[in-house]
């Protein structure tokens, strides 16, 4: 058996070979740049499972997403695209009092979401995992553009 796997190496080295002398300069650049990004996706795979695992709260709905929840009835029967259609009209339709319930809802939620956010961040920096927590973005400050002519 072992001399029959080395056969079988030996034969996929040659084939593989030939395989990689067939590519173009830019075929094999994008098989790179492709094997990079299924990188970086499985590391943000692996990152939000982690958070999930560790509680992260979940970001709160809109306030359009609050109003279709409360419409999803009308999903029964109808296909995906003719639903978010009709929601769409619905809601562009909705009276600015109507409107304001939801907005105000989502606001209380998002509040909510802030605090709770603020609690689990504080709880990962006291275990050590200061990893998980989102990092104050730091602005850079503009450069003024020169004017023409000094």
């Amino acid at each position: 058996m072992v001399k029959e796997y080395e056969k079988d190496q030996e034969d996929y080295k040659k084939i593989k070979e030939l395989y990689e002398a067939s590519l173009t300069e830019q075929q094999k650049e994008d098989i790179k740049r492709l094997k990079a990004e299924m990188t970086v996706a499985k590391e943000k795979r692996k990152l939000k499972a982690e958070l999930k695992e560790m509680g992260k709260p979940k970001k709160p709905m809109s306030s359009y997403f609050l109003f279709t929840q409360t419409k999803k009835d009308l999903l029964q029967g109808n296909n995906m695209k003719e639903y978010q259609e009709q929601m769409k009209k619905d809601w562009l339709k909705l009276p600015e009092s109507e409107r304001v319930k939801y907005e105000k809802q989502a606001q209380l939620l998002m509040d909510k979401y802030k605090k709770d956010l603020e609690a689990w961040e504080m709880k990962m920096v006291a275990i050590g995992r200061t990893d998980l927590v989102r990092q104050k973005p730091t602005r850079q400050p503009r450069k003024s553009k020169a004017v023409k002519g000094q």
